[in-house]
């Protein structure tokens, strides 16, 4: 039986992400099949990678008497928990790839002096430049995130001028697509709660729609609907 995941990334944990992931899967449940076979549907799970934090997601929830036991088991992965000398030594010895280095300023040790020259050693051997200051820029996101923005920002300082100017460029375009993301989110809440008022109760699988929509043009005109859609499924089709 094939398998369909909702993976969730998140800056910290959330603690609604049980009810998130609930309507997510409810969602592709009802709407995604692997193939055209009457009954056929998917195994569902869910995984969360908590970037700063340690989230709760999994439920279980059980009422012996009344014969009733709910559970949703969640994969969750909580980066300041991981070890970022146990990262660097697998990638090391080819066991992990190079593409996961810009996680490691989130983990337990990526503040350490040592474990930072590891990390230029290894992203240094990148040959493509502008890929090598990509993951650099990214890894001073990050560093900012958990308060580890100076020792990585001295770190990083004899890097040339060229791949410098790659970092400052990313970095950059970090914030404006964080503002972005910020700003498609906020849209997509006031949708939801405006709605909800007009329109009823949100189904599931609308919102997992809704949540898919990342045009913050298209929320826009769809949040000007609101008062004239007849329903929930001609809102979120608005194009």
């Amino acid at each position: 039986m094939p398998w369909v995941i909702a993976i969730e990334f998140q800056t910290k944990p959330d603690p609604e992400m049980f009810g998130r992931l609930v309507g997510y899967l409810s969602g592709l449940w009802l709407e995604r099949k692997p193939d055209t076979e009457r009954g056929s549907r998917f195994h569902l799970g869910a995984a969360v990678v908590n970037l700063t934090g340690c989230g709760s997601a999994s439920r279980e929830m059980a009422w012996p008497a009344a014969g009733l036991h709910a559970q949703l088991q969640v994969a969750e992965r909580n980066l300041e928990l991981e070890s970022a000398e146990e990262l660097l030594a697998e990638i090391e010895a080819g066991h992990r790839a190079p593409a996961l280095l810009p996680w490691l300023p989130l983990m337990s040790g990526g503040d350490n002096s040592d474990i930072i020259d590891r990390w230029k050693a290894l992203a240094g051997s990148e040959p493509d430049r502008r890929r090598k200051a990509q993951m650099a820029a990214i890894a001073m996101l990050f560093a900012t995130k958990v308060g580890r923005k100076a020792i990585w920002q001295a770190k990083l300082e004899d890097w040339n001028v060229d791949e410098s100017e790659y970092v400052n460029e990313w970095i950059a375009r970090g914030v404006v697509v964080g503002e972005a993301r910020g700003e498609v989110r906020e849209a997509q809440q006031l949708i939801l709660r405006i709605g909800a008022k007009k329109l009823g109760p949100v189904p599931a699988g609308v919102e997992s729609v809704l949540r898919a929509i990342q045009d913050r043009a298209r929320l826009e005109r769809i949040a000007d609907r609101i008062f004239e859609a007849p329903g929930w499924g001609d809102l979120v089709a608005t194009v």
